[in-house]
């Protein structure tokens, strides 16, 4: 793991300690591992780095006890937000099959109690509503907000990685929602 990446995490000021970087570095390993064999994504080890930042970075001023990732893939943002916030409750939604498998493995390597993983669509799913619905690189706004409708309740916050295509996919939202961004990440928070 590379200094730059820790100077970047640690600038975050999110209050990571050592284990942290332990566990980051061993998920890194775990998916460079299972990808070749699975090609569960084509991220290149920079990409990889990125990713786990990108993942963790609304949460300097996001606290949560539940949280919900639709379409986990191969566990981002939910593994790195799992890793950081062992308090708190994170469930990863991902049909497929063998990135499922992937998120089974990782949990059990790492230890991770507090997440929970449902192999299904998050249609699907009858489970009490987090306070925080997450996804990243799963579809289009209004198809996540349609999606999500059973797992919705007063105060839910839906925390969506968007990328330079939003303001189209915020034509006619008729919800009060802010962006924050970084580089060519848009982070959009709506309320429920």
């Amino acid at each position: 793991m590379n200094q730059s990446f820790i100077d970047e995490i640690e600038s975050l000021q999110l209050g990571v300690d050592r284990e942290f970087f332990v566990d980051i570095e061993r998920y890194i390993e775990l998916l460079k591992k299972w990808n070749r064999v699975h090609n569960l994504t084509r991220m290149s080890d920079n990409e990889i780095l990125s990713s786990i930042i990108d993942s963790i970075t609304p949460f300097k001023d996001i606290t949560f006890h539940s949280l919900l990732d639709i379409g986990s893939g191969a566990g981002f943002p939910a593994i790195p937000i799992s890793i950081l916030r062992r308090d708190s409750r994170v469930i990863l939604v991902e049909p497929i099959k063998k990135k499922s498998s992937f998120l089974h493995y990782v949990k059990s390597s790492l230890k991770l109690t507090n997440v929970e993983i449902y192999s299904d669509r998050v249609e699907n799913l009858n489970i009490e509503s987090p306070e925080i619905i997450t996804s990243r690189a799963v579809t289009e706004t209004k198809t996540l907000l349609e999606l999500s409708k059973n797992l919705q309740k007063s105060g839910t916050k839906l925390l969506f990685y968007k990328g330079t295509n939003l303001p189209t996919e915020l034509e006619n939202l008729e919800l009060e929602y802010q962006i924050i961004n970084r580089g060519n990440r848009n982070y959009l928070i709506i309320e429920i």
